[in-house]
């Protein structure tokens, strides 16, 4: 599925890799409004404020439920405000703000998102999981646990079959619909902020560790790998003279490469490499015309394993007009341009995104080796 360009950079749809899946963005846009507007919003509120009930919904099991605004079927104009209003005590109370990250009853743990299983088997915590969402591929045991779906898809009836104490998860996990049906079952409900830097990607992990009650160990998982990892990054960022040109592909759409523009996780990871994404010129994730590849001329081209197997391998790749236009005609080998690797790994934005940043940093800037090196010393 191809991303769709839009106006709000918190509403795009995303591409998926099947082994795992571009990362940003969950399923509504929140943004912060002027006073002006935000009181326009609670006086329609204030009209059917009995859909919410007296408080929002909680995340911790035993709080208050909103009941469901029913109106009247001939009131289109209730019903209407009745979907909005109910979307809002769905989106905006139902489930914790991203970030939010307090302790909860972490007992049977209901994983939705690759990078926040990763996280739970990094701090030691495996034993508590009793199921995991599709994008869940890594550790290669995580794959044996039950599957309640894809992380913007999850199935309410199998997360509730499996009777866990908390589902935690990525800041885009939904739909709605599930998220207040698996809250009014008195299951707490904790997402976790994403940002596609280093220090994101910290941030993650630390905040896991405190849902968890596992801050000590989120505390020394950081200081051992995290830190010295980004650190190097920053380092990095303050020699490099010239950024490389990149262009970051997901895989291949009727024949098309789907190539990764400003606002997507790809991005992130090269602002993290301190490379220059040369197909910023559009948002989201789009098929990539030769004509568009050959005006890009990047040095290199990042593709997921995913995006390689599913065009028949890395000959076919580099045998693809809008590639052999770019690789073909340089003086290294069109091979050495050519960077494979795992698109969770590269776009889940757990701890694993900083060790290949690690591996394109050293790629593209011509540091064999040192980089991690130093990073895991």
């Amino acid at each position: 599925m191809v991303a769709r360009s839009g106006a709000c950079d918190r509403c795009l749809p995303y591409a998926v890799d099947g082994a795992g899946r571009d990362k940003p963005v969950p399923y509504a846009c929140v943004r912060r409004r002027p006073v002006g507007a935000t009181l326009v919003v609670a006086r329609s509120i204030l009209v059917v404020a009995r859909s919410c009930g007296p408080h929002v919904l909680r995340t911790s099991t035993g709080g208050d439920k909103p009941r469901p605004y029913e109106p009247a079927p001939q009131n289109r104009v209730g019903a209407t405000l009745g979907r909005v209003v109910l979307a809002v005590c769905l989106l905006g109370g139902g489930l914790p703000a991203a970030g939010e990250c307090a302790s909860a009853d972490s007992a049977r743990i209901a994983v939705a998102g690759g990078s926040i299983t990763e996280i739970i088997y990094s701090l030691g915590a495996e034993d508590r999981i009793v199921a995991v969402d599709s994008t869940s591929n890594f550790p290669a045991a995580a794959r044996e646990f039950p599957s309640v779906g894809y992380v913007r898809a999850l199935s309410a009836e199998g997360l509730l079959s499996l009777d866990p104490t908390l589902v935690l998860g990525e800041d885009d996990m939904g739909p709605p619909e599930t998220v207040a049906m698996v809250e009014r079952a008195g299951v707490a409900m904790v997402r976790v902020r994403e940002v596609h830097t280093a220090q994101g990607i910290i941030d993650k992990v630390q905040c896991v560790g405190s849902v968890l009650g596992l801050d000590d160990q989120a505390a020394a998982l950081i200081a051992a790998e995290l830190d010295p990892a980004a650190d190097v990054l920053l380092k990095l960022r303050e020699t490099v003279t010239r950024k490389p040109r990149v262009a970051f592909l997901l895989q291949f759409r009727d024949g098309a490469p789907i190539g990764a523009g400003r606002g997507t996780s790809a991005q992130g990871l090269l602002d993290m490499v301190v490379a220059q994404n040369v197909l910023a010129d559009f948002e989201g994730w789009k098929p990539v015309s030769m004509e568009a590849m050959s005006r890009a001329a990047p040095d290199f081209v990042v593709i997921t394993e995913r995006g390689v197997r599913g065009a028949g391998g890395a000959e076919k790749v580099l045998s693809h007009p809008a590639l052999a236009l770019v690789l073909g005609n340089a003086g290294r080998e069109a091979e050495d341009r050519l960077v494979v690797m795992d698109g969770m790994a590269l776009l889940g934005f757990g701890p694993r995104t900083l060790d290949s940043a690690l591996v394109l940093a050293e790629r593209f800037h011509g540091v064999s080796g040192e980089l991690r090196a130093t990073a895991h010393e």
